[in-house]
């Protein structure tokens, strides 16, 4: 009974055999939460016929204040849900065993619900840049700006000490002080896609600094890179304007406690990846 990693934009709430609750992940805006539940806690309600079971265990999820209700059933597995896109600031969760004799029981912290906060976004985010560099002084001072895009070339990936995503994320009374568990309270990352492909994906990035009131994340492109070592493209590679090349895009924007930094509503920023032109493999 496993959800999926917990990652930029998704959550596990975990109410383990224990009757303890466990959370793994920021609960963000626009973002999923998965609720894994032990039957353990309330096992009340049992009723079977022919080795069939005739009885239920449903999550009750509350957005609040939006009040957007959700519910689930978590007798045989996780169940996973969307968190509202803005509005909520918590979620309040609790559990109901039904029986088909009509008996019923409840897992609601003694009515008072189990109640978890979302991650409320920071003030600011900005100051995207890619630092593609053989100078090992910082690893991202002296970055070229997320607007203007970036080019990993095969110098890039052979030679290079840097090459890192940059940004700086604002939070007044939490970046502007030194902090070992910043990491938890915001859960930034980059979304991105190879340029051809319907799936996007997530990438976490770590606090690198603190840059004066704000703090300095990065990531590197590598992992990205679909002309690094032993992977083979899931998009067929193009020809790049020197012949002897192929080239591949990418566009992505950043994501800090589901706020979103784009070049503008709904763009993405891009970069392009080369390598020679013979092929690895085929898509």
């Amino acid at each position: 009974m496993c959800g999926a990693p917990a990652s930029a934009r998704h959550a596990n709430l975990v109410f383990d055999g224990a009757h303890q609750q466990h959370q793994d992940g920021q609960i963000t805006a626009g973002g999923s939460l998965t609720i894994q539940y032990d039957v353990g806690r309330l096992p009340t309600c049992r009723n079977s016929q022919g080795g069939h079971p005739l009885w239920d265990l449903t999550a009750h999820v509350h957005f609040e204040p939006t009040n957007e209700m959700l519910a689930a059933s978590v007798r045989d597995g996780a169940a996973t849900f969307a968190v509202p896109t803005s509005g909520a600031t918590r979620v309040a969760v609790w559990f109901e065993n039904t029986s088909s004799t009509g008996c019923q029981a409840w897992d609601s912290n003694d009515g008072n619900n189990y109640v978890f906060a979302l991650a409320h976004a920071p003030q600011w985010i900005g100051n995207a840049a890619t630092r593609i560099s053989r100078d090992t002084s910082d690893p991202c001072e002296g970055g070229v700006p997320a607007g203007q895009g970036f080019s990993f070339d095969t110098w890039s990936r052979q030679r290079a000490a840097f090459t890192n995503l940059c940004f700086d994320v604002y939070d007044p009374g939490l970046t502007d002080r030194d902090d070992p568990d910043l990491w938890k309270k915001l859960d930034a990352s980059i979304v991105y896609r190879i340029v051809g492909e319907s799936t996007w994906h997530t990438q976490a990035a770590n606090v690198s600094s603190r840059h004066g009131n704000d703090a300095r994340f990065a990531t590197s492109w590598r992992p990205i890179d679909p002309f690094r070592m032993y992977n083979c493209p899931v998009v067929a590679p193009t020809p790049s304007v020197d012949p002897q090349y192929m080239q591949l895009s990418v566009e992505y924007y950043v994501v800090v406690n589901g706020a979103e930094l784009r070049p503008a509503a709904g763009a993405t920023f891009t970069g392009v990846f080369s390598d020679y032109l013979a092929p690895r493999c085929t898509p």
